[in-house]
């Protein structure tokens, strides 16, 4: 049976940048680097809960850029007041303002290639459950 999501793939046009981006500026951990384990190709990153990791690889030839799009990915925040500001102070661009939404509240972020990244505040009902350590 599934359990959940582990790895989320990520194609970015510079990894060095997308790692910096992802561990420097939003605080993600660095859990493999590609430098480090030759032949794997892109670079892995883990959420501040460890829950997912995120997998920046290189985007391939011909893959049209994600520049400018929506990604698939939605992550989320206990305050997303604090959680905006904070990005914010941290050079993130914030894409539009938070906006009220059935589930929670809800804001976009870009990444440094301007991929539309979602991050919410959830209702109490639907949080997630702590993780399995």
């Amino acid at each position: 049976m599934i359990n959940g999501v582990n790895k989320i793939f990520i194609f970015v046009d510079d990894q060095q940048k997308a790692k910096e981006f992802w561990t420097g500026t939003m605080g993600f951990g660095l859990h493999l680097d590609s430098e480090e384990c030759p032949g794997a190709g892109w670079v892995e990153v883990v959420t501040p809960d460890k829950r997912a990791i995120l997998i920046l690889a290189q985007r391939p030839e011909g893959m049209p850029s994600t520049a400018g799009q929506r990604s698939h990915t939605a992550f989320y925040c206990d305050d997303i007041h604090k959680t905006v500001a904070e990005l914010r102070s941290r050079g993130v661009e914030i894409a539009n303002d938070i906006t009220e939404e059935h589930w929670g509240l809800s804001a976009d972020f870009k990444d440094p290639l301007g991929t539309l990244f979602n991050i919410g505040e959830r209702t109490p009902e639907v949080q997630p459950p702590p993780p399995n350590n």
